[in-house]
């Protein structure tokens, strides 16, 4: 079976796939591409859905903010602590304001970039890394009950985007100075 049956097999299981807006990038783990899927279809478990699933849940606020449920849309767009990442990934990339209301709308913020194919699937990749990194210090705010803070986040982001990119495609050749001012600068 090829990877391409597989992504399709998988999609045939959504109720509806004109909506699926996420694409599968190939220099991004798996794991982080199968994660941005489950939170396209609202099926991480965030602790609005742990509650769905009849779960005890005592505080379903988020752990980042407190401020709201957590839910897949609060969580990525409507924390406090996503919206200051994604300000931060925005002036990095060059995709400033982002302005997401919804987690398709992260799903589509490489439409927005001027450049060819490479520049998008650049910034779709940061995009997905931007929200591994957010689950990620969530994860470690509820398990280990640490404090994350907005300059480790993009520090995350920055160096697991440039070691995946170097590694993981074409781009062998980047260098850490010159990704850090500018993710697309070798295009």
């Amino acid at each position: 079976m090829t990877i391409a049956a597989v992504k399709d097999w998988i999609r045939e299981g959504t109720e509806d796939r004109s909506v699926q807006v996420m694409r599968w990038e190939s220099w991004i783990p798996i794991k982080v591409n199968l994660f941005i899927w489950r939170a396209e279809k609202d099926s991480i478990p965030t602790k609005e859905a742990l509650i769905r699933r009849r779960i005890n849940i005592q505080d379903d606020s988020c752990p980042l903010c407190g401020t709201a449920g957590e839910t897949v849309m609060h969580l990525f767009t409507g924390c406090f602590f996503a919206t200051d990442l994604w300000m931060a990934v925005g002036q990095w990339c060059g995709v400033w304001p982002v302005l997401a209301f919804d987690f398709k709308d992260l799903l589509g913020i490489q439409d927005y970039v001027k450049g060819g194919k490479w520049a998008k699937r650049i910034i779709r990749g940061i995009v997905y890394v931007s929200c591994w990194v957010l689950w990620k210090l969530r994860n470690g705010k509820v398990f280990q009950n640490s404090n994350p803070k907005m300059m480790e986040a993009i520090a995350l982001v920055k160096s697991w985007s440039f070691l995946w990119l170097k590694y993981r495609s074409k781009f062998g050749s980047i260098e850490w100075k010159d990704w850090t001012r500018n993710p697309l600068y070798m295009l």
